[in-house]
C-alpha cells in the first residue's frame, strides 16, 4: 500500500513519527512547536483528518471555522490471518446492510500469496457502537461475523488483531478541494474535502500543489 508514496518521496528528506503540538503564524513564518523544540517555515500543508485541525490552529482561525461543517465516521477494521486451506469463497464483498460492510482477501494482491489473510471494516452504525472497547474487545466481537462471512471456523484462525480508525469515512465533505488561509502559505487538505475514496485525497493534494506553483 506505501509503495506509490514511497516512489513518489524518493530524494525527498521525510520526517516520520514527529508529533506536531501547536502551529501559529509569527513575523518568522510557520512555527511548528515539535516536542523537541520549535521549527519555521515559510509554507505549510496540513493534511490531518478536518477534527483536528483546530487542536493546531486553535477554534477561531479561519481554516478551522471553514471546515467545521465537514464530519467524518469511524470504522473498526480486523485484520486476520487463517490457515491456508481455510475456504476462499471470494476476493472482496460490499455489504452496506452487514455489520461488516467491506471484506477483502488482502493476500490476493501481488506478492502477498501466504499466509492467508483477510481485511474487515466495519459499517459506521456499528463502529460508533463499538468504538470504545479496547482492541481485544473488537476483535472477539467481529472475528465470529468475519468467520460466518467466510464459512470458516474460529479454530482455523492463526492470528487476528484490531485497528480502531477514528476518521475513517467522509460523511460530509467541504465541498472544495482544499482551503487556504488568508496570507497565502498555509493551506488544509485532504479526502475529507471532496468525497470518501482514495482519489479523493489525490485531487485535494494535486490542487494545492498546483495552487502553490501558481503563486
Amino acid at each position: 500500500m506505501r509503495g506509490l508514496a514511497a516512489e513518489l518521496g524518493r530524494g525527498i528528506a521525510i520526517h516520520q513519527g514527529v508529533e506536531v503540538l501547536a502551529l501559529r503564524q509569527s513575523d518568522r513564518g510557520w512555527e511548528l512547536t515539535l516536542a523537541e523544540g520549535t521549527r519555521v517555515f515559510d509554507r505549510v500543508v496540513v493534511t490531518a483528518p478536518a477534527p483536528q485541525i483546530a487542536r493546531l490552529l486553535g477554534a477561531e482561525h479561519p481554516i478551522t471555522r471553514t471546515v467545521a461543517q465537514v464530519r467524518l465516521d469511524p470504522c473498526l477494521t480486523l485484520m486476520a490471518a487463517f490457515d491456508p486451506d481455510t475456504p476462499r469463497p471470494f476476493i472482496s464483498q460490499a455489504d452496506p446492510e452487514a455489520p461488516l460492510v467491506w471484506i477483502a482477501q488482502d493476500s490476493s494482491k501481488p506478492g502477498r500469496a501466504a499466509p492467508l489473510c483477510w481485511v474487515a471494516q466495519a459499517s459506521p452504525a456499528w463502529s460508533t457502537a463499538h468504538l470504545e472497547l479496547d482492541p481485544e474487545a473488537i476483535v472477539a466481537q467481529m472475528l465470529p461475523l468475519l468467520c460466518a462471512r467466510l464459512g470458516a471456523t474460529l479454530e482455523t484462525v492463526r492470528h487476528a488483531a484490531a485497528h480502531r480508525w477514528l476518521y475513517a469515512r467522509v460523511a460530509v465533505p467541504l465541498g472544495q478541494p482544499f482551503v487556504r488561509d488568508p496570507s497565502g502559505t498555509l493551506y488544509a487538505g485532504g479526502d475529507w474535502c471532496l468525497e470518501a475514496r482514495v482519489e479523493a485525497a489525490w485531487a485535494s493534494g494535486e490542487a494545492i500543489a498546483q495552487d502553490i506553483i501558481a503563486g
